[in-house]
């Protein structure tokens, strides 16, 4: 009995050894192509290009839950990149705005510095004016003298 059961295991995987080196090469193949279908479209997105999009394919099979949660996510990743260049965008209105309006309160500051300064000559030369008939200090007397 030993011997039958060794000659039965022994003609049964060569009917199935020579079937499944064929399917196995065509499987690797139908992947390869699938793989090779989308490398490009993949490629493209990492470098933020997601002008074309990954095909569905309405008959399923093993790549199908993969290829629409890959087209979900480039779309999910083109939204969010337009969303940051619109914030970034925002962000260099703002900092534009922020910058005129520091041009603006400097120039004020430098005037009102400038404008107290005049205040405070003009303070002087009243108060020279009042003690001293418009002698400042260090000016000769305007008096003529009396001979």
């Amino acid at each position: 009995m030993p011997i039958s059961k060794a000659k039965k295991s022994k003609s049964a995987p060569k009917s199935k050894s020579t079937k499944k080196p064929k399917e196995l090469q065509k499987y690797k193949e139908f992947v390869k192509n699938r793989l090779t279908e989308i490398t490009p479209i993949l490629q493209k997105a990492s470098v933020g290009d997601f002008t074309e999009k990954i095909a569905i394919p309405e008959k399923e099979d093993e790549f199908s839950e993969l290829l629409v949660g890959l087209s979900l996510m480039m779309d999910d990743l083109q939204e969010l990149e337009k969303t940051r260049e619109k914030v970034e965008e925002e962000r260099k209105e703002r900092l534009r705005e922020l910058e005129q309006w520091q041009k603006l309160t400097v120039g004020r500051e430098l005037k009102i510095v400038e404008l107290k300064n005049q205040v405070s000559v003009l303070k002087q030369e009243i108060e020279n004016l009042k003690n001293g008939l418009g002698k400042s200090p260090g000016e000769p007397s305007r008096e003529s003298p009396i001979n």
